[in-house]
This record gives C-alpha cells, sequence and structure tokens, in this order.
C-alpha cells in the first residue's frame, strides 16, 4: 500500500442549538492591553448563527488517499494547518502508509521550523490521519491498535467554556452538568490582574457558585488560559484552597515554565498546564522542572497520536503528574483508553468544542453518565454523516 495524495475536504451544515452556543469567553493574554490595541482574535471561533436555534456549522479535513482505496481523515483541522501540510505533500506521496513512526520523523527533519507552531499542528495532522488510515486497513479501532483497552468507558470532566458567568446561569449549567453524571466540572475565569481587587472577587464569586452548585462531591477546576502573574495566581489559590479546587490550569503564559514552577511551589491548589506545548520535548521542559501536577498536552497541537504515545512514557516516569490530554475527546480517548488509569486517568470533554469537531461524524463516541464509551469502529471514527452535510467541496492542499 502506497499514499497516492492528500486533500482537504470542506464541508458545512447546520446545527440546531436552543439558546446562544457561545455566550463568553475566557480570559486572554491580550487582554492586558485592552483598550490599546483591537484584537478580536483568541479563544474558539465565533459559530455564525442563522436565526433562532440554528447556526452555521463548516469544517475541514484532512484526508490521506492510498493506492487500495483505503483513505484516512483527520479533523477538524483550520484552514491554514491545510495549507502548511501541503509542504509535506511531496515527502508522503509514494510513501508506505503503516510507516508512521518514519513519516513523522522524516516531515520533523525536512523543515526545521515545523518543531513547533503551525508546522507541528500540520505533523499532528497527518500523524493522526495516518492512525486513523491504519485502523480502516485492518478494520480494527485505534485504541486496539495502540496496545488495547485499559478500560471500556473513561471518565470525563465536563469544560463549560462557552458558557455565561452570571451567577444564576453557572450554578443552573453546573447542576445540570452534575446530572450528566460527570465528576468533575472545569470553569473558565475572565479576570486577571489588570482588573484588580473588583476582578479578583468577580472570580471568588466564581469558585464559590460553582462549588456550591455541585456539592461536595465533584471535583471543581478553573483555568485562567494563560492570562495571569506569579503573585497574581499564587493569591488566588491562597483565596480558591478553602473551594476545595482540584487544580488551577495555565496561570501564566507557556513559555515562562520557571513562573509555572514557582507558582506550583507556593500553591497549595494543584497546577495543571501545556495545553499549548509541542512535541516529547516540550512535555519533558515542563516535568522536568517539576511546573505541573497536570499535563495537558492536545492532541492536534503536541504531534499527534505518536507523539502522545511517548509524552505518556514520559509522564509515567515523572514524579507523580498526570496525563490529562486537552479537548478532541473523540480522537484523544483512543490514547487514553489504550494508557494506564494511573498515567491517564481521565480525559476532558470541552462540551461545546466538542459539538462542533464532532458534528459532522457518523456515529460519535457516546457519552453515558460522565463517561465516554469506547467503540470498535475502525480507525478513530471518522466517517462523516452524508445527512448532516449541505454542501462540500474536495481541495488540494494549496
Amino acid at each position: 500500500m502506497k499514499i497516492t495524495a492528500l486533500r482537504q475536504r470542506r464541508v458545512s451544515g447546520v446545527l440546531a442549538y436552543e439558546g446562544e452556543f457561545r455566550e463568553e469567553r475566557q480570559i486572554r493574554p491580550i487582554d492586558l492591553y485592552a483598550g490599546t490595541v483591537n484584537f478580536a482574535a483568541g479563544g474558539p471561533p465565533a459559530t455564525p448563527k442563522l436565526g433562532e436555534g440554528r447556526y452555521r456549522m463548516e469544517a475541514t479535513f484532512l484526508e490521506i488517499e492510498t493506492d487500495e482505496g483505503v483513505t484516512g481523515r483527520a479533523g477538524t483541522i483550520a484552514g491554514e494547518t491545510a495549507h502548511t501540510i501541503g509542504q509535506f505533500e511531496a515527502l508522503l506521496v509514494g510513501q508506505d502508509p503503516f510507516a508512521i513512526e518514519l513519516l513523522w520523523d522524516a516531515m520533523y527533519r525536512a523543515v526545521p521550523n515545523a518543531r513547533k507552531g503551525p508546522g507541528m499542528l500540520a505533523i499532528s495532522a497527518v500523524d493522526n490521519a495516518l492512525w486513523d488510515l491504519k485502523g480502516r486497513a485492518l478494520g480494527q479501532p485505534v485504541w486496539r491498535l495502540l496496545g488495547g483497552a485499559t478500560r471500556t468507558e473513561v471518565p470525563m470532566y465536563a469544560s463549560t467554556l462557552g458558557w455565561s458567568l452570571e451567577p444564576a446561569r453557572v450554578r443552573a449549567v453546573a447542576k445540570d452538568f452534575v446530572r450528566q453524571g460527570y465528576r468533575g466540572q472545569k470553569w473558565f475565569f475572565r479576570y486577571g490582574p489588570q482588573h484588580g481587587r473588583e476582578g479578583m472577587a468577580k472570580n471568588l464569586e466564581l469558585v464559590e457558585t460553582v462549588r456550591d452548585a455541585v456539592g461536595p462531591d465533584v471535583e471543581i477546576m478553573f483555568d485562567a488560559w494563560k492570562s495571569w502573574d506569579v503573585p497574581y495566581a499564587i493569591a488566588m489559590a491562597e483565596q480558591m484552597v478553602d473551594y476545595d479546587v482540584k487544580w488551577l490550569e495555565e496561570p501564566v503564559q507557556p513559555d515562562r515554565i520557571n513562573q509555572y514552577a514557582a507558582i506550583r511551589e507556593r500553591s497549595p491548589i494543584k497546577i495543571a498546564g501545556g495545553e499549548g506545548e509541542f512535541t516529547r520535548w516540550g512535555a519533558a521542559a515542563l516535568l522536568d522542572a517539576e511546573a505541573v501536577d497536570f499535563i495537558q498536552p492536545d492532541i492536534f497541537i503536541a504531534g499527534g497520536i505518536s507523539e502522545l504515545q511517548k509524552i505518556a512514557a514520559i509522564t509515567s516516569v515523572s514524579t507523580g503528574a498526570k496525563l490529562m490530554p486537552h479537548a478532541r475527546a473523540n480522537v484523544s480517548v483512543h490514547l487514553v483508553a489504550a494508557q494506564s488509569p494511573d498515567v491517564c486517568p481521565e480525559i476532558e470533554d470541552l462540551v461545546k468544542s466538542s459539538i462542533s469537531n464532532e458534528f459532522f461524524l457518523a456515529s460519535p463516541p457516546e457519552r453515558r453518565n460522565g463517561k465516554i464509551v469506547l467503540n470498535e469502529q475502525p480507525g478513530l471514527g471518522m466517517e462523516l454523516d452524508s445527512a448532516k452535510i449541505e454542501s462540500e467541496e474536495v481541495l488540494p492542499l494549496r
């Protein structure tokens, strides 16, 4: 079997969703310059509203074709990632798609600047598509190819990005996730050091509201999305500790590993981070510095399934850190389910992003009582639902 072509497939359709799909955003690092510079990007992309209860959904998938008629698919990916993948097309065409380790290393070596940023996003997408292709060719789910399942259902925590932070709304949403059976919830702060004592009070009101709503038996976590500094993070952690918070996530920008370590050393709450980190080397830097208790690489950022296997191995010999992949539950569940629960105890369900990423799938993985359920779909379960596709186009990568 040989790779014959790579392409991007763009599809669009309509999502039925009651109410506002994106009610609120999290704090962002660029908010430091609010009123000084104009910058609207950051966080999940906006979902165009067509009318009451109707939203335009658009998605791009990478497809890798072979001369034996087997096609691997990965997504969703950004359009710019698809164009970046184009730089690897000549390297990949004509190669054995089962030689995933060879192809990963060849891409990494061929374009040295691909070690981080858009290049590694492109390598991640190719790697995931190759695993999907291998699974389809062998008629097996990827979790079985990775060594088999250590459990058939993986516990999840619900991440609430996109919901309003108005206290009554927080209380209602938090209680609803408890009813759905999620063992934990993560909420996103809206305020940082530049907002002073008033902002800190609003952040603490969010913590208090969530804990009161879910009761004492549900784990709660909070995300500062790279937007705080060391003194502010420590001050917040000292006030949050009374609410039995499991972790504080991304208190500072990703490259400031020494600041992560300083916060972790002094914080009474455990520290999580790493969703924007790249490759095993980036993960090793965080773990060697003992900067995080929970490391959160993204399977579409850090290097794909192949690289997360290596990060899991590194994590397993760290001083007690746990691997909790960021988002993309329908793909990362294959990696997590094939790892020991001691290394990968649970998985994130970034709920509204999951709706977007899985909308066009014919059979997205089932959530049952706060757990994601393994299934026997070949590959990554990336068959698309033609009934949801109103328009589509297949395009070259460049």
